[in-house]
């Protein structure tokens, strides 16, 4: 049947970047009462994105007028946000309303998991004076309370011989080189923020997790220390040095780093899950289970978590909790193949012959180039002594082994 093994790293070590990343998210234009001017309140929206992602966490995606196009705009609803926040592909939607009182100012800013359509968070935050030159402040206390993080007291000082123009360049191409989907394209455009502005950590992360993707394992570790030396506290830093030193074998160094990352930063899923990921590459499933319990807890509706856990549960033997997992992963994200690859191995385990055909089903369609899920979905019709559709599909399974073989 399926390498479990196999599909756990592929899993931890590909999707599992989605828990060590930052989160996509969306703010959508703040909407108004009467008493604020249209021009007052997208000052705000635009000055909150900016310090969203400034703050490190989010990622934010460009948004328009367009995408609330189907719902009454602007937007201040959770059915709303969610609908957009579909539209736009991201996890996580903001939206917020802004009202004012003579020389004051109220914001009421809401967080909207797309998926549920749950408000996860609301904030009410006073603006006096109400004022667009208040407003970038109070858009960094916000962007940073959101995000777990303490808000600046003051503006960064810029690096030696650096300007708030460089700074602004930075961020600029910083922005331009997350809407990349070219790689090679990426890394020219952080290399030319890192350029134009050396004092942020962000540039130095966003280039270590790509080194980190392609299997730069050096040049992203030397990333992830510019990164510490610019903000010592950035565990999800510490966290990928020790991954990217222990895909080097330089586990003592890793586990090292690994170990004061899960110390610094209680709060995050990051560094334990990291930490998972290096214990199972060494096949390690029972601390591996350990860190993911860890980081679960922290981030109990990721799925990416609870997949992983329940690949790992599954090998340790713990078959039942392995299916609760992986259940809660697939009504969470029922886009990643290998959660279906493994509870078709679950399925074949209990001879429920046709849920582990109808899984693999769902994961060729996901994975339409794997061999290995042919071969599984060959061995469940034949247990079901449906002998022609098994030797349709290891005929399959033999044609994209050719196929990748002829590319190798």
């Amino acid at each position: 049947m399926v390498n479990l093994a196999a599909a756990l790293l592929a899993a931890m070590s590909g999707q599992a970047h989605a828990a060590m990343d930052w989160q996509a998210a969306a703010v959508l234009d703040f909407s108004s009462t009467a008493s604020v001017s249209e021009a007052d309140s997208a000052s705000f929206s635009s000055a909150f994105r900016a310090k969203l992602l400034e703050a490190g966490k989010y990622t934010v995606v460009k948004t328009s007028r367009d995408d609330t196009q189907r719902q009454p705009f602007p937007c201040f609803s959770e059915e709303c946000a969610a609908s957009a926040g579909k539209r736009l592909n991201v996890k996580t939607v903001f939206i917020g309303r802004l009202d004012r009182k003579g020389s004051r100012c109220t914001l009421e800013l809401r967080q909207i998991d797309t998926s549920s359509g749950d408000r996860e968070l609301s904030v009410t935050q006073a603006i006096q004076p109400c004022s667009r030159s208040r407003f970038k402040a109070e858009a960094a206390t916000l962007a940073y309370v959101v995000s777990g993080k303490t808000p600046p007291q003051d503006a960064p000082a810029p690096a030696d011989g650096e300007t708030p123009a460089d700074t602004g360049r930075r961020k600029t191409l910083v922005a331009q080189a997350e809407a990349a989907q070219d790689p090679s394209v990426r890394e020219k455009l952080l290399g030319k923020a890192i350029e134009a502005d050396s004092s942020s950590d962000r540039p130095f992360m966003l280039r270590g997790q790509l080194y980190l993707n392609t299997r730069r394992y050096a040049e992203a570790a030397a990333d992830f220390t510019a990164a510490l030396s610019r903000n010592p506290a950035n565990a999800a830093a510490l966290a990928l040095r020790g991954l990217a030193n222990a895909r080097m074998s330089r586990l003592d160094d890793a586990m090292s780093d690994l170990g004061k990352a899960a110390g610094m930063d209680k709060a995050s899923a990051v560094p334990a899950a990291t930490r998972a990921l290096v214990y199972a590459e060494l096949g390690d499933f029972e601390n591996a289970a350990a860190d993911l319990n860890a980081a679960a807890g922290v981030d109990p509706k990721s799925p990416v978590l609870l997949g992983s856990r329940g690949l790992v549960r599954f090998l340790q033997g713990q078959a039942a909790w392995a299916l609760d997992d992986l259940d809660k992963a697939i009504a969470a994200d029922d886009s990643n193949p290998r959660w279906f690859e493994a509870r078709a191995s679950l399925n074949m385990k209990a001879k429920q012959y046709m849920n582990a055909i109808a899984d693999l089903n769902r994961a060729i369609r996901l994975d339409t180039e794997n061999p290995a899920l042919f071969r599984a979905r060959a061995e469940a019709y034949r247990e079901r002594w449906d002998n022609d559709r098994a030797r349709d599909d290891e005929n399959n399974a033999k044609e994209l082994e050719k196929r990748r073989n002829r590319t190798k």
